[in-house]
Order: structure tokens, then sequence, then C-alpha cells
């Protein structure tokens, strides 16, 4: 697994993570400011984008260059947080708590 961030944080608390249920050596990890060039991150045959995608100033061009490197049948898996203004809003039943809300979109390389 590969984990890229641009926060040296989340990654150091990462590695801990990973180090306490012994696998770290299973993960690699990459700080990078994915609005600048990337990294080489081979093929995946998995990529997964959790709640960063609304961090880049131009979310279009890591969405291609994720198409690009994506082994064949590879799936690419974006989390983003989602609105809450819809009218059918689970938001609006009584009978429900909502920490958050996020919408899943996931597309796969021919």
């Amino acid at each position: 697994m590969t984990a890229v961030d641009s926060s040296a944080g989340h990654l150091r608390r990462l590695r801990e993570k990973a180090e306490a249920d012994g696998v770290a050596d299973r993960v690699r990890i990459v700080q990078a400011d994915l609005d600048a060039e990337w990294p080489d991150l081979g093929t995946p045959e998995l990529v997964l984008a959790s709640a960063s995608m609304h961090h880049l100033s131009d979310p279009g061009r890591p969405l291609r260059q994720v198409h690009d490197m994506l082994a064949p049948d590879g799936l690419f898996a974006v989390v983003e947080l989602a609105g809450f203004d819809s009218p059918h809003s689970i938001l609006r039943r009584g009978d429900l708590t909502v920490h958050t809300e996020r919408t899943v979109w996931a597309a796969r390389r021919p």
C-alpha cells in the first residue's frame, strides 16, 4: 500500500498505526503536494482519494493523472463530503443524528 498526503502529521500518525498493527513493512508513505508534480506511484490497481479532492486547485488534473497511471481494470474511488441541502436529506429526519455525510464515486479503467 502506498499512502500519499501533503500533511506530515497525518503521515506520521499513519506510520505509527501501521507500526502498532505490525504492517509498517507493507506501507509506503509518500509526502507530496498533488497540486504540484506527482511522485512515481507505479501502476496501482486501486486508488482511493478520501476527503482530498476539495483541497486541490484543479481537481480535473489529478483525476486525469490517476486515470493514466491506473492499471488496466484498476479501480479509482473518490470519497468526499457531501452537501446537506437536499429536501430529501436524512438531516430532516427527527429519529436520526448525522455527524457527516459523504458521497462516493467509483470508476474502473477499461
